[in-house]
């Protein structure tokens, strides 16, 4: 118990401290995680195709801190390259100084704050530590701006696509209405296995559209979006599933212009 109140801690100070607290915490927890996860690759893995190597450092900085990990890294047999399946699998590069949150939120405010020096004490100030200068907030920023520039985004063509569309009846608070549909869609080319032994699937290239408007609006987005991203030709055949309700064609094929369903959900 507080004995004197003249030391007594400011609410601010509390809240920092506990806040170093739980960054000092889940330090320790996303470790752990990583380490579980890279056992159960290891575990799981394509055996035939992924020969274990060896186990390699990584040290990286993240919002809670900085953190090292001996992730295993493998020999791929068909293609005879070195790789560590941690890194595959949860999209990062191993040889990162940094975190991929750590970097997006660095990014995000040396593009919308005056200067990178000014992103990376901000930075230093939520996570207790300097965790990347100034420079690498730069550089970081460039390599961003050269892959969305190298990155093709021109519409490509696909043989079968799968429209799951669906109304979801949202409630709305202070309205007498009580609740409004909003009415969504998922494009996506098909589905795959999660990794070569896994019994779950996902979607491959899913993209999504959603609006509070009528059908008719509904519609009209999701055709815009799909002329932006593919190549619509006379064999593109594209599947739609949903129930009655919705009001359109299980399948049929389309045209290069943007497709509107005959008869339009309201």
């Amino acid at each position: 118990m507080l004995q004197d109140t003249n030391n007594m801690p400011t609410l601010k100070e509390i809240e920092e401290e506990l806040f170093r607290q739980l960054q000092n915490y889940f330090q320790t927890v996303m470790l752990k995680v990583l380490e579980d996860i890279d056992v159960w690759l290891m575990e799981n893995r394509d055996h035939k195709r992924f020969a274990y190597k060896e186990r390699q450092a990584s040290t990286m900085d993240t919002m809670f801190g900085s953190i090292t990990i001996k992730r295993r890294k493998y020999v791929d047999r068909e293609t005879n390259e070195r790789v560590a399946l941690l890194d595959r699998y949860l999209q990062f590069e191993g040889n990162e100084s940094m975190s991929p949150f750590l970097a997006q939120q660095a990014v995000e405010w040396a593009v919308r704050g005056p200067s990178y020096r000014d992103a990376r004490d901000r930075l230093q100030q939520l996570c207790g530590y300097q965790a990347m200068s100034h420079e690498q907030i730069r550089q970081k920023v460039l390599q961003i701006q050269a892959e969305a520039c190298s990155r093709d985004t021109s519409p490509k063509e696909a043989d079968v696509l799968f429209i799951e569309a669906d109304g979801l009846k949202a409630s709305l608070q202070q309205s007498d209405k009580g609740s409004q549909e909003v009415k969504m869609g998922v494009v996506h080319e098909g589905w795959e296995k999660r990794h070569p032994k896994s019994k779950d699937y996902e979607l491959i290239n899913k993209s999504y559209a959603y609006t509070l408007g009528d059908g008719n609006t509904f519609w009209e987005t999701l055709s815009r979006q799909l002329d932006e991203q593919y190549t619509i030709t006379d064999h593109t055949h594209v599947v739609i599933n949903g129930d009655g309700a919705l009001g359109f064609e299980q399948v049929w094929t389309t045209s290069r212009t943007p497709f509107i369903p005959t008869t339009a959900i309201t």
